[in-house]
């Protein structure tokens, strides 16, 4: 069965916009984050960081339920002594964001997950964060 051509530019379209506002929606959330980071908000830029690093995808099934309480981010990774674990093969933007979420632990006096998020931050050193 093939697909009328207006059908198939319209299927076309609609993946094409939903991955443009997925990526809208992380600049968006990654300038928050930064935002609340240069105002010595800590713990505000660390929750918009988590969001850009743990959305919620398609296949996690997100439904609405008035009656649940729900997070906004899929279930994140945690070491034993219970330390956010940074993403395994982040994009650009989000080792950005790693950078940040090191820094920000740090300033919150979390050595501990400073440390965690240190250690991953080496691994895509940027000319912004010289350590």
């Amino acid at each position: 069965m093939t697909l009328p051509k207006n059908i198939y530019l319209l299927i076309v379209a609609v993946v094409c916009t939903a991955q443009t506002a997925s990526a809208q929606g992380n600049d968006k959330l990654i300038e928050l984050g930064v935002n609340a980071f240069d105002n010595e908000r800590y713990v505000e830029a660390i929750d918009f960081f988590t969001k850009v690093l743990y959305p919620i995808g398609v296949e996690d099934n997100v439904g609405y339920d008035p009656y649940e309480i729900r997070t906004n981010s899929r279930a994140i990774e945690k070491d034993s002594n219970n330390v956010l674990l940074p993403p395994q093969d982040p994009t650009n933007n989000e080792k950005i964001v790693i950078h940040k979420m090191a820094e920000a632990y740090r300033k919150l006096n979390d050595y501990e997950s400073a440390e965690v998020w240190f250690k991953k931050a080496l691994n895509y050193p940027m000319e912004a964060f010289p350590y």
